[in-house]
């Protein structure tokens, strides 16, 4: 599960606390108590998806979460203590090409992340024999660097369920999502029954129902017809900036984020809906869109098999 969807699951749970503790006044409007426990029983379903996509019986995935975490701290670790040479130097042209931020490194693809560990580690090499001591960047922090990068991208790839058992529980845990904000739909306009009558009842859901969303920023979104998502690579679960989306029912395009997100309004009915990226297959995907619906739509992208 990546973090968008966690922190919607981490509203919904919020939403089923505020419920406890207004359930007298919120049984009393239409349809609350079929429509909460319909996301409750929901929320269960999606917790045990994820269970069972988390799953890493062969200790692989842990193994390669692990090592990858040691190579972003390396990594930022000797990144610092060169910026501040380079800007005591006045080498704005190095400073500027290694200037990379933690979240550069944690929300790199494999990819990006093997080119941006590459480069630091020939720039410091390159650099740290004219260091001053002063600004504790040794061999030893490169060699570090590079033996974590070599360990990374030497971890083997490996699905932690089956291909075809995990793509099934992917899109059985998109589905569930989209029932519960389908739910969650219906259950505010129930709500909105008291906005007037009751305004600390509807005030206090409307704050329960703020989401945090995926760069850490509260949000409570105006409902929007249309598909969002987030992209990540097949194997590595990283998530991809720059695939391009989009639908035949619409002329406008947009590119995945650097989380790898993407919003792309629709109008209700039927879209194709095209995921490209160059080095990957072409994903297709037929939606069916619902007015005021925002169609939650993961994807995964794999690259072509060789041979």
């Amino acid at each position: 599960m990546n973090r968008r969807k966690e922190n919607k699951l981490s509203m919904y749970l919020t939403i089923l606390a505020w419920y406890d503790l207004n359930k007298t006044k919120a049984d009393a409007l239409p349809k609350v108590i079929i429509i909460m426990a319909a996301i409750n029983a929901n929320v269960l379903k999606i917790d045990q998806i994820n269970q069972a996509l988390q799953a890493d019986p062969t200790g692989v995935a842990k193994l390669k979460k692990e090592t990858r975490e040691k190579l972003e701290v390396a990594a930022m670790d000797v990144v610092v203590k060169l910026i501040a040479w380079f800007a005591a130097e006045g080498d704005t042209v190095n400073e500027e090409a290694i200037n990379f931020s933690l979240r550069d490194f944690r929300n790199a693809a494999d990819t990006l992340l093997k080119e941006r560990c590459s480069l630091v580690v020939e720039v410091a090499t390159a650099t740290v024999g004219s260091m001053d001591d002063e600004y504790k960047l040794t061999a030893d922090m490169i060699t570090l660097l590079s033996d974590l990068t070599q360990t990374y991208f030497g971890l083997i790839p490996m699905p932690r369920l089956k291909t075809v058992e995990r793509k099934v529980k992917k899109e059985e845990m998109d589905v569930t999502f989209r029932a519960v904000d389908k739910d969650m739909l219906l259950l505010t306009k129930m709500i909105s029954i008291v906005r007037f009558s009751d305004p600390e009842l509807y005030k206090s859901y409307m704050a329960a129902k703020t989401i945090i969303d995926y760069k850490g920023k509260a949000k409570n979104p105006e409902v929007v017809t249309g598909i969002e998502g987030v992209v990540t690579d097949f194997e590595t679960e990283q998530p991809m900036p720059g695939v391009k989306v989009e639908a035949n029912t619409t002329e406008q395009t947009v590119l995945t984020d650097e989380d790898g997100y993407y919003k792309l309004p629709l109008a209700a009915g039927p879209s194709v809906v095209t995921y490209t990226y160059v080095g990957y297959q072409i994903h297709t995907e037929t939606v069916e869109i619902e007015e005021g619906i925002l169609f939650d739509n993961d994807v995964e992208m794999e690259k072509p098999e060789e041979g």
